[in-house]
């Protein structure tokens, strides 16, 4: 069986070409440009730059697709395919012929199920096989876009869900990762019954969570890696609660490099850099508290007293929107957790 990926919510990454450019600031600090950069100077990167075939693409995807039986009698679904994780299938610099050779693999390997992601969500209905529009999508296929602000939110999620009215998309979903900024997904401006309406207006006969109803999956996380910018709970908050009103499943993929001041524990021994964003304070993760394979809550609670322990793990935080430091901690296992609530509910619909 081909090598599983590390991402929580995939099985397997497949890849047809490798290279991008960047279309907005969640782009700053994009992991698989600083992966070009070191494999081969960056040379598939930015506008005008030649993208790189990954000769062995499609036969990933068929060795997939063959031993998905197998992987399905082990695991007890059928393997999760995200396509791209180095690149964007939706990119404009792309030969068309590379794009449509792509679309019409993932559209024979029924035994998968694909997870497209994009931030081009534009160009979706444009670059697609004529034979997957109008109602002809691909039932093993779904479509994820990349928000990181309001206002991606506000232009792209509607694109998305009419995209998935019109084209007969089984499963949509929003990747907010890096998470940037507060998001609000009430009031979304969607086809049909929110139009005119945007975010946080609430006019009257109209369910706030209309729009956000017709997303099948919302990830969130913080941004990792060099020049990381750092991710405030609330925001993640926010986010879960709107989605738990909703009933929209929600999966909290990770904090990123910093923890708000008020997760960092002063006993740990330590003292990580800090850095200031907003009028906030946030703390590099990592240390030897961090690294310690012990579960969280077993390591802080040396560097405390009991009595210590229970206050400063327990009682509500002000900066964190009356969370606390344990519903912090316990946010990722959380996550981890509706995984699973999340295949189910596309299992049983058919679409894992």
């Amino acid at each position: 069986m081909t090598d599983q990926s590390k991402i929580e919510w995939t099985d397997f990454t497949v890849n047809f070409w490798e290279g991008c450019q960047k279309v907005g600031p969640g782009c700053d600090n994009c992991y698989a440009e600083a992966r070009d950069i070191r494999f081969t100077g960056g040379s598939h990167w930015g506008p005008g730059a030649p993208r790189r075939k990954v000769k062995g693409g499609i036969a990933k995807l068929r060795k997939i697709n063959r031993e998905a039986e197998e992987f399905r009698a082990k695991h007890g679904h059928w393997p999760r395919v995200f396509c791209s994780s180095l690149s964007d299938i939706f990119d404009n610099a792309i030969d068309p012929a590379w794009r449509d050779e792509a679309l019409r693999e993932i559209g024979v390997s029924t035994s998968t199920r694909v997870q497209l992601l994009t931030k081009r969500v534009g160009n979706v209905e444009a670059m697609i096989r004529d034979n997957w529009k109008t109602l002809a999508w691909p039932q093993h296929v779904g479509l994820m876009v990349t928000v990181v602000n309001q206002t991606e939110a506000e232009r792209d999620i509607p694109k998305l869900i009419e995209l998935k009215v019109r084209c007969g998309i089984p499963w949509v979903g929003l990747s907010i990762e890096p998470l940037l900024a507060p998001i609000s997904l009430r009031w979304l401006n969607v086809f049909p019954e929110n139009a005119p309406y945007t975010a946080q207006k609430s006019p009257d006969g109209t369910n706030e969570f209309d729009g956000l109803r017709r997303i099948d999956w919302v990830i969130v996380g913080g941004e990792s890696g060099p020049n990381a910018r750092p991710m405030h709970p609330a925001w993640a908050q926010q986010l879960r609660c709107q989605c738990d009103e909703a009933d929209v499943p929600f999966f909290f993929k990770q904090w990123g490099e910093y923890l708000h001041e008020s997760c960092f524990n002063p006993h740990c021994g330590w003292s990580p850099k800090v850095i200031e964003q907003d009028g906030e304070r946030y703390m590099k993760a990592g240390g030897p508290v961090m690294k310690d394979r012990r579960p969280i809550r077993q390591r802080l609670a040396e560097f405390y007293t009991e009595d210590e322990f229970d206050r400063w793990i327990y009682e509500p935080h002000p900066q964190l929107g009356g969370l606390s430091a344990a519903h912090v901690i316990d946010y990722h296992q959380d996550g981890m957790e509706r995984v699973h609530e999340i295949i189910g509910r596309l299992e049983s619909g058919g679409y894992l």
